[in-house]
């Protein structure tokens, strides 16, 4: 799949996306709250684009105009951050930050995929079908995390293991599942200890093999420096209904909430 087509795919996406949020504010109405709602209004843009950042979106824009919370802690730094040192190149508008660097993000991950397999055009096609992959363009760590699990895979085929230890690094400061990029690493690690792998190579892999620790456990070190918990990001998720669930919930209900949220 060439670039031009991926773009295509891309704005086509993103277009269908818009109409569907503008469409359902006008047809569904929200009648609930969430945090920093209100601040939506400061950011000068139209409801059907705001409407990305509602939820976590919000929290993540809290956490880089002020830090952390009680209990924001329970989302990873990395995406807040970006926010916040790129926030001066867009207006101060940290709304509009968190939009491009997602979407940026996933463009550039999806042609990463593209690059990577041969067949991959209709893994693209059916990854923008599907209906929850708005989040991907949302001010949530999805579109980045996506970035960064795609070139860490990308890169461990290429066997460029400095790169590897770079991008593993930064997914495992981004999402709490990044840590588990150490499961097809590991896999990777097996099938090349063999005599053949020169030895500065497979001492950077094992060295990368340890990147989403390092990651995580950096993140634990720096809650226990200002919390004195080092796994607050786990014990304040029930604030945010991690584990509120407690009756099977069926897919249409998932779809018709995910509606709502506009």
């Amino acid at each position: 799949m060439n670039l031009f087509l991926i773009l295509l795919l891309f704005l086509l996406w993103r277009i269908f996306d818009f109409l569907i949020i503008f469409f359902s504010q006008k047809i569904i109405p929200y009648l609930g709250f969430f945090p920093y709602k209100d601040e939506l209004l400061l950011f000068n843009l139209p409801n059907w684009i705001s409407a990305l950042a509602n939820f976590d979106g919000l929290h993540y824009i809290s956490i880089a105009r002020n830090g952390y919370a009680q209990y924001e802690q329970a989302f990873f730094p990395l995406y807040p951050i970006l926010i916040k040192f790129l926030t001066p190149l867009f207006s101060n508008n940290q709304l509009l930050t968190g939009l491009i660097i997602s979407n940026v993000s996933f463009f550039i991950g999806i042609t990463i995929l593209a690059r990577s397999y041969k067949d991959s055009n209709w893994i693209i096609v059916f990854l923008l079908l599907f209906p929850t992959s708005f989040f991907f363009g949302a001010v949530y760590t999805e579109g980045l995390f996506f970035l960064l699990l795609i070139s860490t895979l990308f890169f461990l085929k290429k066997e460029n293991y400095l790169l590897v230890f770079i991008f593993v690094l930064l997914a495992s400061l981004t999402r709490l599942v990044g840590v588990f990029l150490v499961i097809p690493m590991s896999f990777h690690l097996i099938q090349r200890l063999d005599p053949r792998l020169r030895g500065d190579d497979r001492k950077v892999l094992f060295i990368a093999l340890l990147a989403p620790l390092i990651g995580l456990f950096s993140y634990c070190f720096y809650l226990w420096k200002t919390t004195g918990d080092p796994f607050l990001f786990l014990t304040s998720q029930p604030v945010f209904g991690a584990n509120r669930s407690s009756h099977l919930i069926l897919l249409p209900q998932v779809y018709w909430r995910y509606f709502k949220i506009f």
